[in-house]
Parts: structure tokens; sequence; C-alpha cells
């Protein structure tokens, strides 16, 4: 029975005897059989595994990891052909997700993927790079006929059906690179998002071209990553503080913390040199709590000194909203240092705000909680300021400095801002006036019953040791 299992043709031939060798025959081509058919399934199967690993879940068409194998065969043997990497993602795609549903979402993928392909000259790729962001390998024209076939593309959300009040969202944000015959595909790509990620939050279509300012910038903020760890760990981050000051008794009456980088090889690095790329990558969440924990230890060396502190605010960045235990770790560093929070305001900026309200509420309600003043900065500059008091539990208004750099003196402006004013004394807000340059402003400031103010006429940041030698004298 051993030999019939492991040589099936010869053992039956020998089992049924000599004159059965049709029998044996017959074994063979099913052996044969049987073979071409594992054959047929293992490739079927290698096709599937391929079409799998090579097609996109979302769209059906070829993903990125084959748009990046066949762009780069594509670069390598092009002949001389120059190309253009094109970035397109859309606008708040979230937004789009939620209101109008998954199903909608992936139909609005499908429309764009589609829609290129369907632009697309021989030689050109395109594929979802991930969520909702696409990359378009195209022969390389001039901007002007780039700006053109993206209106085409545009046009075919409407040629697709989709409804006017979902036409009315759909916004795309569009980077440009220009390869050089050295670059790669990944290089391209990255010149193409970074292109992309420079344009602002605007409702209209926008495209941005990747060039040799863009470059300077991608090469500085590398340095930024690179460098940023090893700036936290050593403390680099220094805490400075701007001061306010109390117009009627000329006394500063608090100050603003605010962050500058001792860089090692760098010096002295302004705020707009670092914080908006760390704000973009999330990073500036970990300095805000490092400034802040400097602040509280500062605070707690005044109170050991029998020092009253003057309140002072730190600022409370977008990023800190995405994580819901932020608050819980600004309590942390209070319960280390054994300080109040009643010395401290949180600042929330109107912008974040209103971008993403239901959050901030949270985050305002439980930092209100442990004990912090709350303060809505930057307010005036956004569309939906006055509704923004009574929706978050608001101590202290920071009027934006744009409503100053401009005075008008046109009656109805000084009514609507006197108004504001009284409706915050009614409230029991304060009213910090930001942006303070001129004595003009100060003079328009007190006309409309202003009294606190912050701005370089009357003091520039400075550091945290300074401020502490011009308020306290110690």
């Amino acid at each position: 029975m051993r030999e019939l299992i492991l040589c099936p043709a010869f053992s039956l031939a020998n089992y049924l005897g000599e004159n059965t060798f049709e029998v044996a025959v017959v074994s063979w081509f099913a052996v044969a059989a049987l073979v071409i058919i594992m054959i047929y399934l293992w490739h079927n199967f290698d096709k599937r595994v391929h079409q799998l690993n090579y097609t996109d879940a979302v769209t059906g068409q070829p993903n990125y990891a084959n748009f990046r194998m066949k762009a780069s065969h594509l670069l390598s043997k092009n002949g001389g052909e120059k190309y253009a990497l094109i970035y397109i993602n859309f606008q708040d795609f979230k937004f789009l997700n939620d209101n109008f549903g998954h199903v909608v979402g992936d139909k609005l993928l499908k429309c764009l993927n589609t829609t290129i392909i369907n632009h697309c000259a021989t030689g050109e790729q395109v594929a979802r790079v991930s969520s909702d962001q696409f990359a378009y390998l195209a022969k390389a024209r001039s901007s002007e006929a780039i700006d053109k076939r993206m209106k085409f593309i545009y046009e075919g959300f409407k040629e697709a059906g989709f409804s006017s009040e979902i036409l009315r969202n759909i916004i795309l944000r569009t980077g440009v690179y220009y390869l050089f015959d050295d670059d790669n595909i990944d290089t391209a790509t990255d010149n193409a998002l970074y292109a992309m990620n420079s344009l602002p939050s605007v409702r209209k279509n926008s495209i941005a071209y990747f060039d040799g300012n863009m470059q300077q910038k991608l090469l500085w903020e590398q340095q930024l990553e690179k460098d940023k760890d090893l700036g936290l760990a050593d403390e680099q981050f220094a805490l400075y503080v701007q001061p306010k000051y109390d117009i009627e008794t000329g006394e500063i009456c608090g100050g603003e913390a605010l962050c500058r980088w001792n860089h090692p090889s760098k010096g002295l690095l302004q705020p707009g040199q670092f914080i908006p790329y760390f704000e973009r990558t999330g990073f500036v969440a970990k300095v805000d709590l490092q400034i802040f924990e400097k602040l509280v230890s500062g605070t707690k060396k005044l109170l050991d000194q029998g020092v009253e502190p003057k309140i002072v605010s730190c600022n409370y960045s977008r990023r800190q909203l995405e994580d819901k235990d932020s608050p819980e770790k600004y309590a942390r560093i209070l319960q280390k240092y054994g300080v109040s929070p009643s010395y401290f305001e949180i600042e929330l900026t109107e912008e974040g705000a209103i971008s993403n309200m239901e959050t901030v509420q949270y985050h305002a309600k439980r930092l209100k909680e442990i004990g912090f003043r709350m303060a809505l900065d930057d307010f005036g500059s956004g569309y939906s300021s006055i509704q923004l008091l009574y929706q978050l539990p608001v101590d202290v208004v920071k009027f934006d400095k744009s409503i100053i750099d401009e005075i008008t003196n046109i009656p109805l402006e000084k009514d609507i801002y006197q108004s504001l004013i009284n409706i915050t004394k009614k409230y029991d807000m304060k009213v910090i006036w930001e942006g303070v340059e001129h004595q003009s402003q100060v003079d328009y400031i007190a006309e409309l019953g202003g009294r606190y103010i912050q701005g370089y006429l009357f003091g520039k940041p400075m550091t945290y040791e300074q401020f502490v030698r011009a308020v306290y004298h110690v």
C-alpha cells in the first residue's frame, strides 16, 4: 500500500497484473492533467496577487506602486522627453465624506482618477497615492497649458452629474514640479507635494509651481527636521515674554509667553523661521508643552520668593486640539510644580475655533475646569467672531491687530467696536488690543474705552529673565 501511495502509476500496474498497461497510461494522463490544473490555478493565483498588489482598491485603476514602477521606467527611457509631476488632492475631503457619505466620497475619487486618465497622452501615468491624493506624471508643458488642463479636469465633476451642492464643495489643490534629467519619481512627487502644501486654504481651485524659493525653503525645513529632536532634548527652545500694558496706569499688567530657538549653529531663530513647519508636522505641540513648563517653573520660583506673579498667557496650538489628553498634560505640569492654574491664560485662536468648534469646546471646557483663564486670540480676523463669545467660556478677548492697522474713523466702525467693548465689560470679559505700534492707535483705543494693550510701542518680546526684572525688580 505504501508503494501505491508513493508511485501511483507503477504500483497500480504491478498490483493489477502484467496486462494492465492501459491502466498505467491512464494514470500517467491523470497525473499530467492534475499538474496542468495546478499550474493553471497557480498562474491565476499569481495574476490575482499581482492585481491586488498593483491595483487601487477604490478606483480599480493602477495603484501608486504600479505608478512608481511605470513612471520610473518612462523616465529612464524617455528619449529626451521632459515631464512634470502634478500632485492633486481635495481640500477638506473629510467634510465631503462626513456630509455626503463615503459612497459619494469614493465616487469623487473614481471620477477624478477617470477624468485624468481621459486627458492622459501616450506616455503619461496617474494613480491615487493615498486617501484623496493623486500623482499625475504628464509631459512637460507651459504653466498656461497645465492650468488649462486642470480646468478640464475640474469640469469632469460637472459632466459626471454630481449635484450642485456637492460641486460647490469640491475644491482641488494642485502642486506642480518640472523634472530635471537626474530626478527620480520619488523626488518629483515630494517636491510637487511640497508645492501643493504651500497653498493657503482658500475656497477656490488653486495651483502652485515648485520654484527656487521653495527649494531653499525645503532645504531649510529638512534642516529643521534634522535638528528639532535634539533641540527639544537640550532645551534649546527659549521662553520669551511680550508684556501687556495698562494704558491707564502705564504699568505692565501681564504678558504673553512666546518661543525662540537658540540654535547651536544658526543662532537665535524667530518663530516665523520654525513654528509654521512645526505646526504642519505636529511637533509644535511638544514645543508648546516645554515652553509652558518653563513658564510654570519660573512662576514657582517667584512664589517661593514671596512674589505674586502677573498672569501670563500661553498659546494653545491647533495641534493640541488633536490630542484629547492635552488639557491633562497641562494639568500634570502644574501638579509637578505645585502651582495654581489661576496664574495662566490659555489662548485659543479664532481660526482654530471656527474650523473645529465641537473639539475646541471640549478642550476649552476641560481647561476651564482645571482652573485656567481662557483667552480668544485674533478676535475679529474671521467671520464668526461674535458667536464665539457665547460658544466658548471666554475670560479674555484679544482684538486682532488688523482692527487697528488702518484706523478709518468711520462712525459705524467705531460704533461696532464700542458695542463689542460694552458687551465684554457687561460679561466681565477683559479686552486686550494686539499689535499696537503707534501712539495714534493708543489714542483710538482709549477713545473707545479700551485699556489693555500689547505691541512693540510699549514692549518687544524679551527673555523671561528680562521680563521678571522689568516687572518684579528681582
